[in-house]
């Protein structure tokens, strides 16, 4: 296993962007994915939410990276909120390159997609019902793909979105390097793998290994009339100085916000949505609007307390919100 980026004889622009991140050395599935991705080889990382698998294959393709025509990588992911993380992480790895990543997903309008594509990208990060859209108008080339990426190809499967992926990788270029990540190998994962991956090489990671150490995580078991006493009790007894609440609806986001003023647990609260230019303490936000990337500098990136409120979500979401609002932060505690 690779104990150090520089043994990896990355370009000195990736090199010098990963140490402005402050990034010491590689995780396990960085270690066991970038030399394979390297090779040009087919490859499947068994790895969950958390354990630094977007350097894992951002790497590699920000490594072969040449400006050409069309877009030269794709990634696939599950959820507009995914899309945005791992196209801001990818722009971060490549800024030293000028790399142009493009994150496509649903819910926003076409044409600021659709213009970018015609202006030239190098990178495309999309969900499958975008991507498909896009390729139906003519509008997104996938003739000079180099690499694909299936990134939480578990959490696109449980969504249905299969078919549309199957569709996707069709157009691409079959002598493509293809690469798929997923906490789990169910049955048509493995179908999806046999069918568009070439002898694939495989890096399972383990979950002692997740990176989300920095995170405190706590539930409460609470009667659905004494949650927003739960809440407010939450606020006075602990130390919370800013603090991200999900709720499942704008109604009941809305109801909550003024249960909790009510409860003098105010903050100058505020309502979250993907454009608004937030400075309040307290941000209550739909479940729905948690594909937002916020800012970097602004209150929700900071969060100190992540307070879910009626909300069912799956674990690798939960981990990818968690990640996506305090990966900058030295702590962040989930409740």
């Amino acid at each position: 296993m690779t104990t150090d980026f520089s043994s990896l004889n990355l370009r000195d622009e990736i090199m010098q962007a990963i140490n402005e991140l402050g990034y010491a050395e590689p995780t396990p599935i960085q270690s066991g994915m970038i030399p394979l991705m390297l090779t040009g080889a087919d490859v499947i990382g068994q790895a969950q939410t958390g354990t630094g698998k977007t350097a894992a294959f951002a790497l590699p393709i920000l490594q072969n990276f040449k400006p050409q025509q069309y877009p030269q990588a794709l990634v696939l992911a599950p959820t507009r909120e995914l899309a945005l993380q791992v196209a801001d992480s990818m722009s971060e790895y490549g800024k030293k390159l000028r790399v142009r990543v493009l994150a496509v997903y649903g819910g926003q309008p076409y044409s600021p997609q659709i213009n970018s594509l015609k202006r030239g990208v190098d990178i495309v990060v999309g969900t499958p019902g975008r991507l498909n859209d896009l390729l139906e108008r003519g509008v997104l080339n996938l003739s000079e793909i180099k690499t694909v990426v299936l990134d939480e190809a578990d959490e696109m499967l449980n969504m249905g979105f299969i078919e549309e992926v199957e569709k996707i990788l069709a157009t691409t270029p079959t002598e493509r390097q293809t690469c798929l990540f997923s906490a789990t190998m169910p049955t048509r994962i493995r179908k999806l793998a046999d069918g568009f991956m070439r002898d694939p090489q495989s890096v399972i990671v383990k979950k002692s290994t997740l990176t989300l150490s920095t995170t405190e995580q706590r539930y409460y078991l609470v009667h659905e009339n004494d949650k927003t006493n739960a809440l407010t009790r939450l606020f006075e007894i602990e130390p919370i100085h800013s603090a991200l609440i999900f709720a499942r609806t704008r109604a009941e986001t809305a109801t909550l916000a003024n249960e909790l003023v009510v409860s003098h647990v105010d903050f100058f609260g505020q309502f979250l949505n993907p454009t608004f230019h937030f400075t309040a303490p307290i941000l209550y936000n739909t479940d729905y609007l948690t594909f937002c990337h916020p800012p970097e500098g602004h209150t929700c990136t900071c969060a100190r307390c992540k307070c879910r409120d009626d909300v069912s979500v799956s674990e690798g979401s939960l981990r990818s919100r968690i990640r996506l609002f305090g990966r900058k932060e030295r702590s962040l505690r989930v409740t």
